[in-house]
């Protein structure tokens, strides 16, 4: 069914299944304690017995971010965050990420998907399964950023203990970068409306 294997300081949930085309694979799945390995393998061999357990394969970040919810999400998160973490992903990360290749995510883009964020208008939350109207409209803020590149570090780093990916691109913390980029455009606005209000009254 499925074992328990220790690597290191790690524990590994060692399992076969059949894919999608009806081929058996071997799967290695790490967890940091004990105690998740042993969720996961009850996980598994309840999902073997029930004939669910098919591994999609996984090209784009979407199908990445799919499989980690299913595989990760649900044995390890609580409610509060399983809803939280669900929602950064479907309100900022899968409409601008979730296309992409995974072979063509890069540490730049990354990067980059990082500064586009501070332009975004931040996405009130839902209420009732309705999304709330937001009458001030803020920026996506630092502190926000930081909550989206923490999951998809975590989201990333599973990717690559599964061997779905060979190395995970999120790696730079964005937190100076940001404050600094913010910074700056907020001093350019600043000078901008200073230049007008000059120009106007000339």
């Amino acid at each position: 069914m499925a074992s328990i294997v220790k690597r290191g300081k790690t524990y590994c949930v060692v399992y076969t299944y059949l894919n999608k085309k009806g081929e058996r694979k071997q799967k290695w799945e790490s967890f940091r304690t004990k105690a998740e390995a042993e969720a996961r393998r009850r996980d598994v061999e309840t999902k073997k017995t029930r004939d669910e357990l098919i591994i999609a394969p996984c090209f784009t970040v979407a199908d990445l971010i799919k499989e980690y919810i299913e595989l990760y999400g649900k044995s390890q998160w609580a409610l509060s965050t399983y809803t939280s973490n669900v929602a950064l992903f479907d309100n900022y990360i899968l409409p601008t990420l979730g296309n992409l290749k995974l072979t063509d995510v890069t540490t730049r883009v990354i990067e980059q998907y990082y500064r586009s964020l501070l332009e975004m208008d931040r996405i009130p939350p839902k209420r009732y399964g309705k999304q709330m109207k937001q009458t001030n409209p803020q920026k996506v803020s630092p502190n926000l950023i930081r909550e989206i590149h923490k999951l998809l570090s975590s989201c990333f780093k599973q990717g690559v203990r599964w061997e779905i990916i060979e190395k995970t691109p999120v790696r730079m913390q964005p937190d100076r970068r940001l404050r600094k980029t913010k910074e700056i455009s907020g001093h350019w606005r600043t000078c901008r409306r200073l230049l007008m209000y000059a120009m106007m009254n000339a």
